[in-house]
């Protein structure tokens, strides 16, 4: 069963996530498609990324963010090891999010080690939402 669990930021802005089960049958609790700066629109486009502001209405914290704007690749057909690097989810401008993954349930008081994966793909393909970087699969390693 998916269980949501709320958290508060440093900056005092409440998210939920969710607990699920890795590949290798241990609990992770993830939090999806966190802001990490304002989205870069309008009078932001084009411009250094500004810090996101606290929100006090909870985050949904449990499914994809959008993917940074990138072509798809179709040079290839349907070949699976070009299209597994095509987004799968929509693409937009407002695409400054992290996916934030705990081994196991929330422990406030755990000092735990931190992995910071930067997926590649030079605004040509990739994002964090890609079946190849899913946190259940990650957290594996």
């Amino acid at each position: 069963p998916v269980v949501n669990q709320r958290v508060t930021l440093h900056d005092g802005s409440p998210l939920f996530g969710r607990e699920r089960f890795a590949e290798n049958g241990k609990l992770v609790t993830e939090f999806l498609g966190v802001p990490f700066a304002e989205p870069p629109v309008g009078q932001l486009r084009f411009r250094k990324p500004k810090p996101k502001q606290p929100w006090r209405t909870p985050l949904n914290a449990t499914k994809m963010p959008n993917a940074c704007m990138q072509s798809m690749d179709t040079y290839f057909g349907d070949f699976q090891g070009a299209t597994m690097w095509n987004s799968n989810v929509p693409v937009s401008e407002d695409c400054l999010y992290l996916n934030l993954v705990v081994p196991g349930q929330i422990n406030r008081n755990a000092r735990l080690p931190v992995m910071v994966w930067i997926y590649g793909g030079g605004f040509w393909s990739g994002c964090i939402s890609l079946d190849v970087y899913d946190p259940k699969i990650i957290t594996r390693l």
